[in-house]
């Protein structure tokens, strides 16, 4: 019987190793402002998001009746694609995924539809076209107000925001079970020596699962998204 309960204890401890793992990592990112917008900033280094982002803010100009993105099409490209390297444009792209990540926080479903707020970044773009002699100024800036709004409100739309005030709960819930766990597990069984073992090959099992978990959200993830 108690080799039983050890074995039983030692499982829920190797389940609950895992989930803290999981539950700390999302309440220091997936629910931290700060951190959020700061990782949000990282694809901005490849060329490739660069290129796209700068083609569908360019359409977002021409959409909003900007006269310099329509005459200017292929140079409001091409220099958004130089501002968007900018440190200047990463702090307005995080200022702003920061405002809109805290309004979905805060609000919860809807808090994300206006989108991202790149206003401020009119002002590098027209600077840009103007040292390339492009033309252009500050007129039109608006048109940046609400971008990205179809990425951001398809995040909105992600149940995993309700869970913002749980999951420091399940955090520490997790911590305590898998303590009483663990302890119990060693107590209970009848080669403590081997009890121990036991539960360094759980808690490589659980990190291993994490991995594994890794691989298949970023598949799964890339099945959704577009090339």
């Amino acid at each position: 019987m108690r080799r039983v309960a050890s074995i039983v204890l030692l499982v829920v401890a190797g389940v609950m190793f895992p989930v803290l793992v999981l539950a700390n990592w999302a309440g220091s990112t997936l629910y931290e402002s700060d951190t959020f917008s700061e990782r949000a900033v990282e694809p901005l280094n490849s060329e490739a998001v660069r290129t796209e982002l700068g083609r569908r803010l360019t359409a977002q100009l021409v959409q909003a009746g900007n006269q310099q993105a329509t005459s200017f099409r292929p140079a409001f490209e091409l220099a958004l694609e130089g501002v968007i390297d900018t440190d200047t444009f990463k702090s307005i792209f995080r200022n702003a995924v920061r405002r809109t990540h805290e309004s979905i926080i805060e609000q919860g479903e809807g808090g994300g539809r206006r989108g991202l707020d790149l206003g401020a970044s009119f002002a590098l773009i027209t600077s840009s076209l103007q040292a390339g002699g492009g033309g252009g100024n500050q007129q039109g800036a608006s048109g940046l107000d609400n971008s990205l709004s179809d990425v951001t409100s398809k995040i909105d739309d992600y149940g995993l925001w309700d869970a913002e005030g749980s999951i420091g709960q399940v955090a520490a819930a997790s911590l305590v079970i898998g303590l009483v766990a663990t302890v119990g597990s060693i107590l209970l069984a009848e080669d403590r020596r081997r009890a121990v073992r036991r539960l360094g090959i759980a808690a490589v099992i659980g990190g291993l699962s994490i991995v594994a978990l890794l691989f298949v959200a970023t598949w799964l993830v890339g099945q959704q998204i577009e090339d």
